[in-house]
């Protein structure tokens, strides 16, 4: 939760996407994220693993 809402070098808000609101860069993987302030709470939705130019989730290869 710590500076979970605010965008940095790793971690952006992303603009609307059926996926998720904010991104999170960890090496080749992506933490797809939402916020929820009054809980307090950060829910993550998906992780993905960025090969090149492509995200993958599973078996399924996502375009945001």
């Amino acid at each position: 939760m710590h500076d979970a809402d605010k965008p940095a070098r790793n971690r952006k808000r992303l603009e609307e996407n059926s996926l998720a609101p904010w991104e999170l860069r960890v090496g080749d993987f992506r933490i797809f994220y939402d916020i929820h302030l009054d809980d307090g709470c950060v829910l993550i939705v998906a992780v993905g693993k960025k090969i090149r130019s492509t995200l993958w989730i599973g078996d399924e290869e996502i375009k945001l």
